[in-house]
């Protein structure tokens, strides 16, 4: 992917929003940047890695299931709003 298609992509988006790179499955590889992203919470376990949860995946089976509201989940899992990119490999 070029910048230019990465910032045709991220003008659709939210500026305000942090941005998290995925590693790969090792957490030890690069790769080109894929097309697809995710919208999301991100969660830090620490200073350098953590969970993410699809905005969808929240609004449709986290919140009906724990019975919380976005913004008690929110605070519960200390998360930020985000998009998350993804390698190509």
């Amino acid at each position: 992917m070029k910048v230019k298609e990465l910032i045709e992509e991220l003008q659709k988006i939210d500026p305000e929003l942090e941005i998290i790179l995925s590693k790969d499955e090792e957490g030890n590889r690069f790769s080109p940047l894929d097309e697809n992203y995710g919208i999301g919470y991100y969660a830090p376990e620490n200073g350098w890695s953590g969970e993410f949860y699809d905005k969808e995946s929240v609004e449709q089976e986290i919140l009906p299931d724990e019975g919380i509201t976005l913004e008690e989940f929110i605070k519960e899992t200390n998360s930020k709003k985000c998009i998350t990119l993804y390698p190509l490999n």
